[in-house]
C-alpha cells in the first residue's frame, strides 16, 4: 500500500501545493526571491552553482569551456570580492569610516553573496584574481555569456555607486531566467 501511494501520490503529497510539483517548485522559488536575490552563496549553493550553469549556457557560453570549468574543479567567484577595499570607495580607514561609508557598507553586504554578485570559473583562475576590483577582473577560463559581459563592460564596475545595481540587475535576470526555466 505505502509504494502503491507513492506511485500514485508521489512520495510527499503532503508538501505538494495543488498535487503539482512545477506549482510547489514554482511558489518555493517565489517564496524564497530574497534568498536567491541577497544570500545564494550561503542559503542553497549547490543548487545556485546548477542555477549559474544553466543561465551561462543560456546566456551563450562556450558550452565546452563551461562544462571544463565544471569537470576540473569549479569556485563560485564573487565579482565585487567579499573582502573588498574600503580605498576602492575612498574610505581609508575601516575603523573609522564616514556615514556615507557605513551607507556603502550597507548596501554592499545586502547583495554580495546574491546570485547576481556570484560566476563560477576554476579555482585556479579564481585564487589568481584573489580581491582584486571587479573592474580589473577578466575572466578566461569561459567565455561568451557573462564571462564575455562582464569582460567588455568591466569599466562599469570602477564608480562604487554602480555595484549594488550591476549586481541587483544581473540577480534579477538570473532569477527571471530561473522562474521561466521551471515554468
Amino acid at each position: 500500500n505505502l509504494l502503491n501511494g507513492y506511485i500514485n501520490e508521489g512520495f510527499r503529497k503532503d508538501k505538494m501545493e495543488n498535487e503539482s510539483l512545477p506549482e510547489t517548485v514554482i511558489n518555493y522559488i517565489q517564496n524564497n526571491e530574497s534568498n536567491i536575490l541577497n544570500n545564494a552563496f550561503f542559503w542553497w549553493q549547490e543548487k545556485m552553482v546548477y542555477l549559474l550553469y544553466k543561465y551561462e549556457l543560456y546566456m551563450g557560453a562556450d558550452m565546452t569551456k563551461l562544462r571544463e570549468v565544471m569537470k576540473i574543479g569549479r569556485s563560485v567567484e564573487h565579482i565585487l570580492p567579499q573582502e573588498w577595499e574600503w580605498a576602492w570607495v575612498g574610505e581609508n580607514d575601516s575603523n573609522n569610516i564616514s556615514e556615507n561609508g557605513k551607507k556603502i557598507n550597507d548596501e554592499i553586504k545586502s547583495v554580495i553573496n546574491g546570485v547576481g554578485n556570484l560566476l563560477l570559473i576554476t579555482v585556479s583562475e579564481n585564487s589568481s584574481l584573489s580581491n582584486s576590483h571587479p573592474k580589473d577582473k577578466c575572466y578566461q577560463s569561459c567565455s561568451g555569456g557573462s564571462y564575455d559581459l562582464h569582460n567588455l563592460k568591466n569599466e562599469e564596475w570602477e564608480d562604487h555607486n554602480n555595484w549594488k545595481n550591476l549586481i541587483n540587475k544581473r540577480g534579477e535576470n538570473i532569477f527571471d531566467f530561473l522562474k521561466n526555466f521551471i515554468e
